[in-house]
């Protein structure tokens, strides 16, 4: 009986010691992150990307909308410049070509090929020295633009180099003599129509 009191008493103790015992508290561990995963975002630093985002697409916008118009433009003005290239050939030769048995008719065509301010230069010049000397002289004139190019150009208003060559009878001179000659051909779009709005030898 006595043995088996001391050894109650003693688990007695022992239990109340253990019972006094302090236990610190462990703090809890936060899981590691997992690699290459990014930190979220800040409203500051979202609002900062959500805007350089923004800017990269209007840049990309602007640039590809210069670049355009620069393309259309250009298309546009080659076409302008091919086609005055051609309107020009065609009426400085016609414009330079007469003779004097068809004089009227070679002059009223003449005068359907220009345009402007040089409508009033070519009847004066027409009036004052083609006519006359054309019929005094006897002359008969044909020309020819042998070669062709532009100097300048927009989409209503073009300036042509030509070379020309003419080849010149008269009633003093019926052998035919042979000149040429160079001019810048300003060619000017009215309702569609290429049409010589200047000439000026060079």
């Amino acid at each position: 009986m006595s043995s088996n009191a001391g050894t109650d008493g003693n688990l007695a103790a022992g239990s109340g010691g253990d019972a006094e015992e302090t236990v610190s508290p462990v703090p809890p561990v936060e899981p590691p992150s997992p690699a290459g995963r990014p930190e979220p975002l800040g409203p500051t630093r979202r609002l900062i990307r959500n805007g350089l985002a923004a800017l990269v697409v209007v840049v990309a916008v602007v640039v590809a909308g210069v670049f355009g118009s620069r393309a259309y433009f250009n298309s546009v003005t080659e076409h302008a410049a091919s086609d005055a290239v051609a309107a020009a050939t065609t009426r400085t030769a016609q414009l330079l070509s007469y003779s004097a048995p068809t004089l009227d008719a070679d002059l009223a065509r003449a005068k359907q090929q220009v345009t402007g301010d040089f409508v009033t230069r070519f009847n004066q010049l027409a009036s004052t020295l083609i006519g006359p000397s054309t019929r005094q002289q006897n002359i008969t004139t044909k020309a020819t633009v042998t070669r062709a190019g532009f100097v300048s150009a927009d989409s209503n208003r073009v300036v042509t180099l030509l070379f020309i060559d003419q080849v010149t009878t008269t009633a003093t001179r019926p052998a035919p003599v042979q000149s040429t000659s160079q001019a810048q051909v300003t060619m000017t779009k009215v309702g569609g129509t290429w049409l010589i709005s200047d000439v000026a030898p060079i």
